[in-house]
């Protein structure tokens, strides 16, 4: 499994995963090129989990801003069906925090129905 930053040329990858796990949200390729590489705050930040040619995971925030603080909106969470409870995207998340903390002073979590209980258990 190979651990990478979120790169513009894996966009396809992106968008069939977010699409396999959320059927009915609709992300297309234009979309996530505008909400990753077109955020006037900054571009996307976050990891993917690859194996091989498959995205197993993926993690992303963009950069937002409440008062005078720049922090991370986390939108953008996706296991592939067959690397879930592998704690890929607990992994990813700590990754993410790690790498930017110092350029960003929060992180808004967006969390659905399925997801909330985990992201408060594996990242308080």
């Amino acid at each position: 499994m190979e651990f990478k930053e979120i790169e513009r040329g894996d966009i396809a990858h992106h968008e069939a995963l977010l699409n396999l796990s959320f059927p009915l949200s609709n992300l297309n390729r234009q979309y996530l090129e505008w909400l990753y590489f077109s955020n006037p705050l900054g571009n996307v930040v976050g990891f993917d989990a690859m194996d091989g040619e498959i995205l197993a995971a993926h993690y992303a925030c963009i950069p937002t801003r409440i008062g005078n603080s720049l922090g991370l909106l986390s939108l953008n969470t996706a296991t592939h069906p067959e690397y879930r409870s592998r704690g890929l995207y607990q992994k990813l998340a700590r990754m993410t925090y790690e790498r930017w903390n110092q350029e960003f002073n929060f992180v808004v979590g967006v969390a659905n129905a399925q997801s909330t209980r985990a992201f408060v258990k594996h990242l308080g």
